[in-house]
């Protein structure tokens, strides 16, 4: 058997024939309704239909109101981690200007400037 080839699975062979029984009786039922039954089951089928895309937007709803505040923490850490990133970024720039004006023992001018001026 080849890795692209689909498997097919048989179902069990009572589970075909309630199956087919059900298909086959399904239109003698409808077949036998009267005209009121059959627009009586019509609505039925509209108001479960209705019930379902309900359900399914309620599900929805309460799945986006699980995931703002998760995407609101997951945003948070983001803003805190840059804010990290950035604190680093400015200490090693402090830590770089000291040791630049400590190993070239610049003139007071270039010092000032230096610490006036961020890099």
């Amino acid at each position: 058997m080849s890795k692209n080839a689909l498997t097919s699975y048989s179902l069990p062979n009572e589970i075909e024939r309630r199956y087919y029984r059900l298909m086959n009786s399904k239109e003698s039922f409808l077949v036998n309704l009267s005209n009121a039954e059959r627009a009586k089951l019509s609505l039925n089928l509209i108001n479960l239909q209705d019930t379902n895309k309900q359900d399914i937007q309620q599900i929805t709803e309460l799945l986006v109101q699980e995931l703002i505040p998760y995407e609101l923490s997951l945003k948070k850490k983001r803003v805190q981690s840059i804010g990290n990133i950035k604190t680093m970024e400015n200490d090693f720039l402090d830590s770089w200007k000291e040791k630049i004006l400590i190993e070239a023992k610049c003139p007071t001018e270039l010092k000032t400037y230096l610490t006036q001026n961020e890099l």
